[in-house]
């Protein structure tokens, strides 16, 4: 039982430290977390390396399956918490609505996030 909750806690870490520090929180919370709990559980923190360590014949199904629910469970419970915390965010008109512009029409606007990431 201890090897699944530790997956529960550094996966619930992952997804938050991702959420609130994007790749650089990610990386920093997946660090941390197999440093604290890797020599528990083995530190898969993730349903495809989860997967790939089954592959690889390191782990049997039955361990597999109950990382796979516990994972899914931690990020699913990070999402709420997320939720919950951030629940008034964006509750207030965005900068662009504010100055009488159309939704979306600042260069900063999160509409324009995917294709500055693409380059």
């Amino acid at each position: 039982m201890n090897k699944y909750l530790t997956e529960f806690i550094g996966t619930l870490f992952l997804v938050m430290g991702a959420a609130l520090g994007g790749a650089v929180g990610a990386s920093l919370a997946m660090m941390i977390m197999v440093y604290a709990g890797g020599h528990i559980s083995g530190g898969h923190y993730n349903p495809a390396i989860t997967v790939a360590v089954w592959m690889r014949g390191k782990i049997d199904l039955k361990n597999a399956v109950m990382y796979w629910i516990f994972q899914v469970a931690a990020a699913v419970g990070a999402a709420l918490l997320l939720m919950y915390v951030f629940k008034e965010e964006g509750a207030e008109p965005a900068r662009s609505q504010r100055m009488g512009l159309p939704a979306g029409s600042l260069p900063n606007s999160s509409a324009h996030l995917p294709y500055a990431m693409w380059y």
